[in-house]
């Protein structure tokens, strides 16, 4: 891949159709590891550590809630707010403005 954003992004699909498609919980998270290791902000990061979550409930190694709880960490992306739902957090956490 030409950049670390390409390199996220191959990782990311070769991950995915490791789990979903093969079921291999393990190939998978060795390639949602090297997202998190690519990472340049926390949309990255927090697809990265969601995945990773995603294959160790499906017997990939770490603990899955761990991986939601750092993921959740970034709650104002797409895949923060689907890990903060996973670890039990109804509302987002972030101070709205004053009117």
């Amino acid at each position: 891949a030409e950049s670390a954003a390409n390199a996220a992004d191959a990782e990311f699909h070769a991950g995915w159709y490791a789990l979903r498609g093969l079921n291999d919980p393990k190939t998978a998270a060795s390639h949602f590891a090297r997202i998190a290791n690519l990472a340049q902000g926390p949309m990255t990061l927090s697809r990265a550590y969601y995945w990773l979550g995603r294959a160790a409930e499906v017997g990939g190694p770490g603990n899955a809630k761990d991986y939601f709880a750092r993921a959740a960490a970034y709650g104002t992306t797409f895949y923060g707010q689907l890990a903060a739902e996973r670890v039990g957090r109804q509302a987002l956490n972030i101070a709205y403005p004053s009117p």
